[in-house]
């Protein structure tokens, strides 16, 4: 007990107990299962110099640019979106916590902070010029994506294109397939009644959830959100974070039937069609 309060006293995790109020849309969880299969925790992507290229348009992030609690923002390397959809790469989101396996020290970490202010100022004034010329751009961005009810059959090449994503706590149940390269999650399913991402409100994802509200692809019902619409979604990541109402790694919560993960799923896919 003197062991458990002295770790308490210096804001250690005693057991499963919270030695300091957490803040609103955080959760505690134990570190082995982050780093589990479904956890949320990612390796970094192994880029070789012949895969890099100055003139792309992906930026590759590096050591250098893990500071001790800050990001330093000192590489200049690139590749092309061709070459990181080929060598199937991580794309970081805002507030992304990226820590260093390497020593000088081993264990640095840092929060990425994303685009700059200045970036983020022309992006937003850029949106607001195009929607005030083309008002009918805005619908266009997000209702164009909602689609039929899709007709999937299993195959021997894709015996099973179905996912599921359930998060009991919450009451959220999603369904969604894959169609054409695109992951589309079904009208009925359950997403968070609000963005619940603390900081991470004016992402793309947070946009996102926002705008399909406004538009009644997503429509309240108790506590809730549902899908009124099969909506087309960029990645199983896009699908999930819209979802959950926070950033979420798609990859991994999406499961099939059978309890695979969409990234299970899909290697098994490349090694049958290898």
């Amino acid at each position: 007990m003197e062991g458990g309060s002295q770790a308490k006293k210096a804001g250690f995790v005693v057991g499963m107990q919270e030695p300091w109020q957490l803040p609103a849309g955080w959760e505690l969880a134990k570190l082995a299962d982050l780093i589990g299969a479904d956890g949320l925790m990612v390796d970094g992507d192994w880029v070789e110099s012949k895969d890099q290229d100055a003139n792309g348009g992906v930026r590759l992030i590096q050591l250098a640019d893990l500071g001790e609690g800050q990001f330093l923002n000192k590489s200049n390397r690139f590749l092309t979106e061709e070459t990181a959809r080929r060598l199937r790469c991580t794309y970081l989101r805002e507030n992304d916590v990226l820590i260093a396996r390497m020593a000088s020290p081993l264990g640095r970490a840092c929060i990425y902070p994303g685009l700059s202010e200045a970036d983020i100022s022309k992006m937003e004034a850029f949106l607001e010029n195009i929607l005030i010329i083309l008002p009918a751009v805005r619908v266009d961005l997000f209702i164009q994506r909602t689609r039929p009810t899709p007709k999937v059959a299993p195959t021997a090449k894709a015996p099973s294109a179905e996912f599921i994503l359930e998060t009991k706590k919450h009451g959220l149940k999603a369904n969604a397939v894959l169609v054409d390269g695109e992951f589309v999650v079904e009208a009925g399913s359950f997403a968070r009644l609000a963005w619940e991402g603390v900081g991470s409100e004016m992402t793309s994802y947070g946009q996102l959830h926002q705008e399909l509200r406004n538009e009644g692809v997503l429509q309240p019902q108790g506590a809730v959100n549902v899908f009124t619409k099969n909506y087309a979604f960029k990645s199983p990541s896009a699908a999930a974070a819209v979802v959950n109402g926070r950033p979420a790694n798609g990859t991994v919560e999406w499961k099939t039937v059978d309890g695979l993960t969409y990234k299970e799923w899909e290697a098994r896919q490349l090694a049958a069609a290898g």
